[in-house]
């Protein structure tokens, strides 16, 4: 511990000796931790090209992967971009969207989830462009989704926007899409969301609604919102009896005081 505590000192203090000093515990250590201990403080002393040094050329992939952690926490986007480019690895080339997610990095990640021909990278790209939520991902997402045809990556990408809280886009999609699944995804979304602008949305589409399947699939997301105010206005108001049971199935899967005092006074009538 109290070597740990001098590696963070030595990397607060900063300066070019310093770095060298570092470097030279780096190289010399067999010890994981104290490696990752350097890392950490040659990250706090702004030592950006030592660990992209790391990045590149650590045979150790958990500290390789720790380095290129530590690139994003500094910010270092151009550094991050360039290790992409030159990896091979699709594993290392995770860490590396890792990386940028931490960094912030909209900009590049909305043009590798253009350009990256691995599917599987892609869906990590658009989740992570999902988690960072600024408006110029939500744009790219909401491009990308117009543009694509496969079902699993729009799945993805509606998963996205409810990572970003987009419920305005969900509601958008859940009324236009045609492919009744993933109009399921978007109600779902909508569900998981869980604030009043969702809860709102969820009602405007059960207005509006005539297919049982996605009325069944709205049921499911004011059951994911934990609302049994608007499960128990669908059972009193509902004239169709299997959506009717459907809405008192998941009010008995609830299970809150609200629920069951309501499913108690309907088995009194």
């Amino acid at each position: 511990e109290l070597a740990e505590e001098a590696i963070q000192y030595l990397g607060l203090s900063g300066g070019d000796e310093t770095g060298e000093i570092l470097q030279q515990i780096y190289d010399g250590a067999q010890d994981r931790e104290i490696k990752e201990n350097v890392l950490e403080a040659m990250m706090l002393g702004d030592y950006q090209e030592r660990v992209l040094a790391a990045a590149r050329h650590e045979s150790d992939p958990e500290l390789r992967s720790e380095a290129v952690e530590l690139l994003g926490v500094m910010g270092a986007n151009s550094e991050l971009r360039e290790l992409y480019d030159s990896e091979a690895s699709s594993e290392v080339k995770k860490d590396i969207l890792e990386g940028m997610f931490i960094a912030g990095d909209s900009e590049t990640l909305s043009q590798l989830v253009r350009s990256e021909g691995d599917p599987e990278l892609r869906l990590e790209i658009i989740e992570y462009l999902g988690l960072v939520g600024t408006e110029s991902a939500m744009t790219t997402l909401n491009e990308l989704y117009q543009t694509e045809s496969d079902p699993e990556v729009k799945e993805q990408i509606l998963e996205a926007f409810f990572l970003a809280s987009d419920s305005e886009t969900l509601l958008g999609l859940a009324r236009s899409e045609q492919d009744p699944e993933l109009r399921s995804a978007a109600i779902e979304g909508l569900g998981l969301i869980g604030d009043k602008k969702a809860g709102a949305a969820l009602h405007s589409l059960w207005q509006s609604e005539t297919d049982r399947e996605i009325k069944v699939a709205i049921l499911e997301a004011f059951f994911l919102r934990n609302d049994a105010e608007s499960l128990i206005e669908i059972v009193r108001s509902e004239t169709d009896s299997e959506i009717r049971r459907e809405a008192l199935e998941y009010l008995s899967l609830l299970g809150s005081d609200e629920a069951v005092e309501f499913l108690l006074k309907a088995l009194e009538q």
